[in-house]
């Protein structure tokens, strides 16, 4: 399990799924494979939210 720290406020993040409204394209040079959106969140206590890298993505398929 990762654990990710908010670059806002230092609080430990949460995975969270997005609304699929909010799904939003993964950055061009992030965009090698299969998934082009990123469909996951990362989310703080403080309601501070950050999506996934391509990266991150990987990690949880």
């Amino acid at each position: 399990m990762i654990t990710v720290d908010c670059t806002q406020c230092g609080e430990t993040m949460e995975l969270s799924v997005k609304p699929r409204e909010r799904w939003t394209p993964l950055p061009k040079n992030e965009r090698l494979t299969m998934i082009p959106y990123s469909f996951d969140e990362w989310v703080c206590p403080k309601g501070h939210r950050r999506d996934l890298t391509y990266a991150e993505s990987r990690m949880f398929e």
